[in-house]
């Protein structure tokens, strides 16, 4: 189901590339056959536009270190990728809003999901939540992160060429993950364990622009925050860098590099959890911008 999954992000990835490079061409032989030559795209063109919507496609390279316990005196930590054998790799896909308002305002809104599972072989003993997980049991883990982000950003200095400024927002995520033991005799469920939970993480940080030509641009985040309220403690940060090139004023690709770090430690008798986990890894953005930006 999930190969399933990837393969449709891909298919309607290349789709979408094949329809963007479809269109110049046409409109260009267009303007051919009426005698008129397209102009040239403005200075302004590639930082105007009041709405952008954009498609990733991208690889997260994770590392997932999780510990859960209803007993302080019995808990552990273990990674997901070294002593429960998850790949660390996963294909995903990202989608993007902006609303820019003024010369220097935009609002951001984005949603992706990184979804893994694995079927394998304990070599030590592990406990989670509840039970007790021994070694050489078979078991079935799965780790789900769907990830909301909302933004506001400012931008000090915004022109034809440079743009920097910064943001504030949150990333609300919601975390799932469990182990299932799999009776090795009757091959029937007999012992489970599974959690769930939202995390409401602000985050603030800059971000600059700086446009090579009338086609090339450059462009890089930061962001980062640092929160403990009560028996919740949680750090947040993130980053990308990438290149674009803009093929007119509406269509833009991205190719660039991010990097995603959450932790986060509760202390509530209920559940003592600890949370580690992060991802980076290459992207491709599709971009179709629309609109233009007021005074």
């Amino acid at each position: 189901m999930r190969t399933s999954t990837n393969k449709i992000y891909a298919y309607l990835f290349l789709l979408l590339i094949a329809s963007v490079f479809f269109s110049p061409v046409q409109a260009q032989s267009d303007s051919i056959r009426i005698g008129e030559s397209n102009p040239p795209p403005s200075k302004e063109n590639w930082n105007d536009s009041k709405f952008s919507i954009r498609l990733r496609y991208f690889l997260s390279i994770n590392k997932t270190i999780v510990g859960a316990s209803t007993d302080d005196n019995n808990y552990s930590t273990f990674s997901y990728e070294d002593d429960l054998n998850m790949n660390r790799n996963d294909y995903n896909g990202l989608l993007d809003f902006r609303f820019h308002f003024g010369k220097h305002h935009y609002l951001g809104l984005s949603y992706y999901s990184i979804n893994r599972s694995v079927n394998t072989i304990l070599e030590e003993e592990i406990h989670f939540r509840k039970h007790d997980y021994p070694a050489n049991s078979k078991i079935g883990v799965h780790f789900n992160a769907s990830i909301i982000r909302l933004a506001y950003g400012y931008s000090f200095i915004s022109n034809s060429h440079f743009e920097t400024g910064a943001f504030a927002g949150f990333h609300v995520m919601t975390f799932n993950t469990g182990i299932v033991l799999e009776d090795q005799v009757q091959g029937e469920t007999s012992t489970k364990d599974n959690i769930t939970f939202t995390a409401p993480l602000p985050d603030a940080g800059l971000f600059g622009l700086y446009s090579l030509n009338n086609h090339w641009t450059a462009g890089a985040e930061l962001g980062y925050f640092y929160i403990q309220y009560k028996d919740l403690t949680g750090r947040i940060f993130d980053t990308s860098l990438y290149v674009q090139y803009n093929l007119n004023r509406h269509w833009g690709f991205d190719l660039g590099y991010s990097y995603l770090g959450v932790n986060m430690n509760s202390d509530k008798p209920q559940l003592y959890l600890d949370l580690d986990w992060a991802y980076n890894g290459p992207f491709i953005n599709l971009t179709y911008r629309f609109g233009k930006k007021g005074k």
